[in-house]
């Protein structure tokens, strides 16, 4: 994708619009234009005209960012109380610079996707990819450092990756048992919707997107303050794994296929075992993302590196390298995601040791 002016003007457009509503409003129109494209189009090709993916307005590299990192900016300014506001819609705020703000942010947000589709494509999910730069430019820009400081609270608790840390993303979801959980029941139900979809040959365009924007509108719940944990970076990569298993494994997608209304045991078994083992990681990797980009600032108190995205980009990553490199090897295809589990349980076991003795102690 070369640089298109054009594209920028409509970048500029949909950060500013994604600082109006919010930039976690702004995410939840997602599913409404994956929605709209599926009964308007029956074809995913809208997701490159306005939503998810691509270039588009609605884009979450786009309309997210910019919404992010207009709050990032208004904080630095003194216009509301936290740069991780995600929630507040910013025109209320009566300050033209803080929208023009979020259209910067959406140039950002493009220009990282240029990068991307020059240099990086076939290693990195461009989305998150742009998402999590231009997060962390903004962090630099606004609060003069990536990772922030620790508080002396934190280090006493055991440190930032601690489970008894009084700093968390999801109180409720911030132990290893908690995030395995998450990861199994939202992985599974992810994995098979993706299985299902893939082995239709007219839902197959769709595998990786339905899944992801039914997740993204319980995020509404989230919105208006119910204890919900966000789940849609953990249904993504589920279709991930098995999207990817597929391709590599067995030479494509197509091999989902059903033949005579039944789909290859063999594909779907190892399909569904990636699924749910990226589901897992991408819930331990957002929590990691949290505790190390997004929860800690500096000057304004930190600005919001969106954990889920978080997520997503370092199972991705791990993925594609997994894949590209060890596809080959049948024993790998089946080791690794077994191990990513085995993990996930001694991290459930030792999380669960520490919380028992931290009770001890009080």
């Amino acid at each position: 994708m070369d640089f298109n002016l054009l594209l920028v003007l409509v970048a500029f457009a949909g950060g500013a619009m994604g600082a109006v509503f919010g930039c976690l409003l702004a995410f939840i129109f997602v599913p409404v234009v994956i929605a709209a494209g599926l009964g308007a189009m029956g074809s995913p090709e809208i997701l490159g005209v306005l939503g998810f993916g691509g270039w588009g307005f609605y884009a979450p590299h786009i309309s997210f960012t910019g919404g992010a990192f207009a709050s990032a900016y208004a904080k630095w300014k003194g216009y509301i109380k936290s740069g991780q506001d995600i929630t507040t819609a910013l025109v209320g705020l009566r300050k033209p610079d803080v929208l023009l703000m979020g259209g910067v942010g959406g140039v950002l947000g493009y220009l990282c996707m240029i990068l991307h589709a020059k240099f990086l494509t076939g290693f990195i999910d461009g989305v998150p990819f742009a998402v999590v730069i231009t997060a962390l430019i903004s962090k630099v820009v606004f609060d003069g450092s990536i990772f922030g400081k620790t508080p002396p609270e934190v280090k006493a608790a055991g440190g930032r990756f601690s489970v008894n840390s009084p700093v968390c993303w999801i109180p409720y979801v911030s132990s290893g048992l908690e995030k395995t959980l998450l990861g199994l029941i939202m992985g599974i139900g992810g994995a098979y919707a993706t299985v299902l979809l893939a082995g239709n040959p007219n839902t197959a365009a769709w595998a990786a997107f339905l899944p992801f924007a039914v997740s993204v509108f319980s995020l509404i719940g989230f919105y208006f303050g119910v204890a919900i944990a966000p789940n849609h970076h953990i249904v993504y990569c589920a279709s991930l794994g098995v999207l990817f298993y597929a391709a590599y494994a067995h030479g494509g997608a197509g091999a989902l296929a059903a033949v005579d209304g039944v789909q290859n045991p063999e594909v779907v078994r190892g399909a569904m075992l990636w699924g749910v083992s990226s589901a897992v990681m991408a819930a331990f990797m957002a929590d990691f993302g949290a505790r190390t980009l997004h929860l800690y600032g500096n000057k304004i108190g930190g600005v919001h590196v969106d954990p889920p995205t978080c997520g997503i980009f370092f199972t991705s990553i791990f993925c594609v390298f997994v894949f590209k490199f060890f596809y080959a090897s049948p024993v790998l295809t089946v080791a690794v995601p077994v191990a990513i589990l085995v993990i996930a349980a001694i991290l459930s076991v030792v999380d669960l040791s520490g919380q028992k003795k931290a009770a001890q102690a009080a």
